[in-house]
């Protein structure tokens, strides 16, 4: 009777770690979309506002250089 309840505990404790798992490799998933969207925004804003000095101060390609 006792090797049965190893083995449920056993099982029960492999069904645990593999949701454990699972949930951190969606937590990450969801973490690195976050930083990327994130980060697509910004570099969006700093191109937008590069190309709004352009054409309104009529700065040329030079000026992203420095």
């Amino acid at each position: 009777m006792h090797h049965k309840n190893e083995i449920r505990l056993s099982r029960e404790y492999a069904a645990l770690l593999n949701d454990i798992k699972k949930r951190i490799i969606s937590a990450r998933i969801k973490a690195a979309r976050s930083v990327n969207k994130e980060l697509i925004t910004l570099y969006w804003g700093i191109g937008k506002s590069i190309t709004e000095k352009q054409i309104e101060q009529g700065w040329g390609d030079g000026i992203v250089e420095k």
